[in-house]
């Protein structure tokens, strides 16, 4: 059974931990102050990834591998350049991570990531340290889970 628990808020990541006989008590807040929309940990709880909202900052995407104790900014995904047509016209910029998960057990480190607006990335087996959009025959419409 897990002993830790992690939950992505408006005010931060909260992370709770489970005593022996306390039951469920809150250990600590990552990023207090900031909107985490997502959160994905490992299996072993090693890997930790938050996406968090910032605003006007933008998206921000950051991973700690110990634990909690420090995290790293990600590149935040992003959509590719406008290329031809109109010369102001820009790539939708990435507003939210609404969903993370892991590709499975046969591809550690690979990640798949959705956002808002509606797009899917794939992060090969880096870590989440670069994204590509995956946008070949998939059709034009948002999805919270595609199957």
């Amino acid at each position: 059974m897990a002993n830790r628990l992690y939950v992505a808020s408006r005010k931060g990541l909260l992370i709770y931990e489970r005593g022996a006989k306390a039951g469920w008590r809150h250990a600590t807040t990552a990023f207090r102050g900031s909107p985490v929309t997502m959160v994905l940990a490992s299996r072993d709880n090693r890997t930790i990834f938050a996406g968090l909202n910032l605003g006007h900052f933008g998206t921000k995407l950051h991973r700690t591998t110990d634990d909690g104790a420090s995290w790293t900014e990600l590149p935040a995904p992003s959509f590719p350049k406008v290329e031809g047509g109109d010369k102001d016209a820009k790539a939708p910029a990435v507003s939210a991570i609404w969903s993370m998960e892991w590709a499975g057990k046969d591809k550690p480190g690979a990640l798949w990531l959705g956002t808002a607006p509606a797009a899917l990335f794939h992060s090969s087996d880096n870590g989440g340290d670069a994204w590509t959009l995956l946008s070949a025959n998939l059709p034009p419409v948002n999805a919270v889970r595609l199957v």
